[in-house]
């Protein structure tokens, strides 16, 4: 289903968000801040569970 309610965990849930999290990936990596901003109902935490998830598999978590 494309639109639900509850907030996606993985990529291949989301649609066309590849660039997005691949650059919040690597300005965590670098040490920056990222701030994450938008209309609601938009993806904005489905991108932060992802990017979250994708690190936390690489074991470079922002809490490792």
């Amino acid at each position: 289903m494309l639109f639900e309610l509850y907030p996606k965990e993985s990529r291949r849930e989301l649609f066309s968000r590849d660039d997005v999290i691949d650059y919040i990936k690597r300005q965590i990596h670098a040490g920056n801040w990222v701030v994450i901003t938008g209309q609601r109902m938009i993806g904005k935490t489905s991108v932060v569970k992802v990017v979250l998830n994708e690190l936390a598999s690489e074991g470079s978590g922002p809490c490792t």
